[in-house]
């Protein structure tokens, strides 16, 4: 007798596919479809200020589709821990090597963290913050004019800023920061006035500010590079 001719040979045959077809829908679903259409991206977990420093706080694991990766997407954290967001970046957003300073803001044994008090500074734009590289040019410190000209040749350039500190010490930010404002605009209000800024020179860089200013009795006009 023929298998086909078996009463029992035609349904079990249709559960059979059945059977199958559905194994092959679930394993399309759970383990192919997403394999070759979703991918794992480093994202914002919360929002990041421009000039701020990120820190593993600040970032999450999530899975999206392949056809939402943005180019130039930066999938190791250890490519952004320690180092500066150049603009907002808000909460869920990727990461972009365009978004992250290449310098750090921390000192590594080159670079240490010095401080400008505000006795030296003659003229200091209000919209330094940190992360801006600042030029440092000098005037006599008797100097009275209200904007003086820049001289010729500055006295030291690309200067990175740490922290632009209020006289309290406390870290002089953007006042109410609107995240879909431009940085210079950003820039216009602030938390307080600068009285501080800490900034990452060479111990070389540091004794040519000292000469100057401690010993020579100068003062600095800033230009800031970023504003």
């Amino acid at each position: 007798m023929r298998w086909s001719s078996r009463s029992w040979f035609r349904p079990a045959i249709t559960a059979t596919v059945f059977v199958a077809g559905l194994a092959l829908i679930v394993t399309w679903d759970l383990y192919l479809n997403p394999k070759l259409t979703e991918t794992t991206v480093l994202v914002a977990a919360q929002p990041i200020l421009a000039n701020t420093t990120i820190t593993a706080s600040d970032l999450s694991v999530e899975k999206i589709l392949r056809t939402d990766l943005i180019s130039n997407a930066v999938d190791d954290a250890a490519l952004l821990l320690g180092r500066t967001a150049t603009e907002h970046i808000g909460p869920g957003q990727q990461f972009a090597t365009y978004m992250i300073s290449e310098t750090d803001l921390l000192p590594n044994g080159v670079y240490n963290t010095y401080v400008i008090p505000k006795a030296w500074m003659f003229a200091l734009p209000a919209i330094v913050r940190r992360g801006d590289h600042i030029d440092l040019y000098t005037v006599p410190s008797s100097s009275t004019k209200d904007v003086p000209m820049l001289p010729r040749q500055a006295l030291l350039t690309n200067v990175r800023v740490e922290y632009a500190l209020d006289s309290s010490g406390q870290e002089v930010i953007n006042a109410n920061p609107n995240l879909n404002a431009t940085s210079a605009e950003n820039r216009e209000n602030s938390t307080a006035t600068i009285s501080e800024l800490d900034v990452l020179l060479t111990p070389t860089q540091w004794q040519l500010l000292l000469q100057a200013c401690a010993i020579g009795s100068q003062q600095l006009v800033i230009s800031d590079l970023n504003g």
